[in-house]
């Protein structure tokens, strides 16, 4: 990957994510003795960390990259709200990478707070619904529309898997081709390869993301890189994303039904995105006519703590009504929405449950539909080390392909399990400065 595309991804995810920030901080930041950042200068601290994570991340592996993100947060926080959340932005984001799901959670409110929460909607609203699984009432209603649009927060592979498992019904349906966020245009053998790579997008070093590319490959869909690269706003990369659906596909297969997954405020059918502009998918609808069918995921999903959840996400989970992927539908058949006029559903998320002791603590949706199960890595597997980076990568593919699963171990603590598909895996263990340590095949 070249320098100035891991810079300009940096730009194109981080930014738009850390301006989120200085809304929620900017209040908390007049009391401080550093005046708010411009958005300029939050732009030249992001391709700063992202310059100095380039060097860092060249030396060793994930861990090497994470622990530099740690190491740097006292430096960022001490010039401002802003700098801090850009920092936080950076650990949320590779922390899913090993297996740290609680540390992203964690960043993440630290980072956005309670502004993220949108509209305040109350349990009285839900009055006439009743939560029925979100994976077949979903399936059921995108089977006549041509274009399905579902977003997810970066930093949660649960809704990741959700759209994995989305993407099995929606192919016996009949759709062929999947968008999805942040993949390089400049990885032109992806399709042909059939699976991922770290050249292949910014968030394709996380297991499940990569998983989501690798499913869409083998069931048939044409998987299609709809980003834009060197915008200088948050308008040119709304529009430009929008173009890119329509230039890279419906120019060539005007009938093509389309998956796209995005982040965020990408998918808002109204209003304007988190900074401002018009949004992909509006942009989308007016040059084409088609209405999507948005799936709104991030709002009613699990925080590090209750008090950054929605208030109505709190109730409904409290009432034991959220155990599964669940939307909430009327007597006519309609489902409720958050926000009506932005999004055509609100699928709540059931709070991660750790599995049996067997699996060393690993959420219950990594088994991903149940085809996933815990294969127990040995207390050696650091082969001395006090700490490891595992990785398990399909023996069937490259050795730069991502692997299935990868996680940071401990030597002092029961090491957790990797979450594994059938088939024959080579497993290796590296030190957080990219050593290999031990090198074994299984079968499963």
């Amino acid at each position: 990957m070249s320098r100035n595309l891991l810079i300009n991804s940096g730009l194109v995810c981080v930014l738009f994510f850390s301006l989120l920030a200085v809304s929620a901080q900017q209040t908390k930041e007049t009391t401080e003795k550093n005046p708010p950042l411009t958005f300029e200068e939050l732009r030249k601290v992001v391709q700063e960390i992202d310059k100095r994570a380039l060097a860092v991340r060249e030396r060793g592996n994930v861990l090497t990259l994470l622990d530099a993100f740690r190491s740097w947060e006292a430096e960022y926080a001490a010039r401002g709200a802003a700098a801090r959340s850009a920092i936080a932005v950076r650990i949320l984001t590779v922390a899913p990478e090993v297996g740290n799901y609680a540390e992203a959670l964690r960043y993440a409110d630290l980072a956005y707070g309670v502004t993220a929460m949108g509209r305040l909607a109350t349990a009285d609203e839900l009055e006439g619904y009743k939560p029925v699984d979100a994976l077949e009432a979903l399936a059921r209603a995108a089977a006549g529309v041509q274009v399905v649009m579902i977003n997810e927060a970066h930093h949660v592979p649960q809704h990741r898997a959700f759209t994995l498992e989305l993407l099995k019904k929606l192919r016996r349906s009949g759709f062929t081709h999947f968008a999805t966020e942040t993949l390089y245009e400049t990885d032109g053998r992806l399709n042909a390869r059939g699976y991922p790579t770290a050249q292949s997008g910014y968030y394709t070093g996380e297991p499940v993301y990569a998983e989501l590319i690798r499913t869409a490959l083998k069931l048939g869909f044409h998987v299609v890189a709809y980003d834009v690269q060197g915008v200088k706003n948050s308008d040119e990369r709304e529009r430009g994303q929008a173009r890119n659906l329509i230039e890279r596909i419906l120019k060539d297969a005007p009938q093509a039904r389309i998956l796209v997954h995005a982040g965020y405020a990408h998918i808002d059918e109204s209003g304007a995105d988190r900074v401002g502009a018009a949004t992909m998918a509006q942009r989308f609808k007016e040059a084409t006519g088609i209405d999507p069918f948005t799936i709104e995921q991030t709002e009613m999903s699990e925080h590090s703590a209750r008090e950054f959840e929605h208030p109505l996400y709190r109730d409904v989970v409290a009432r034991g009504l959220v155990s599964r992927p669940t939307v909430f539908r009327n007597a006519r058949g309609e489902f409720w929405m958050q926000e009506r006029g932005r999004h055509d559903v609100t699928l709540f998320q059931p709070r991660s449950r750790p599995l049996t002791s067997e699996a060393g603590g690993r959420p219950d949706w990594m088994r991903l539909g149940g085809s996933r199960s815990p294969y127990r890595l040995s207390k050696q597997v650091c082969g001395g080390a006090p700490r490891c980076l595992v990785r398990a990568r399909s023996a069937r593919e490259g050795a730069d392909a991502i692997p299935i699963d990868q996680l940071e171990v401990l030597a002092e603590r029961p090491a957790p399990a990797l979450m594994l598909p059938t088939g024959e895996f080579i497993i290796e263990a590296q030190d957080p400065e990219g050593k290999p340590l031990t090198n074994f095949r299984v079968r499963k």
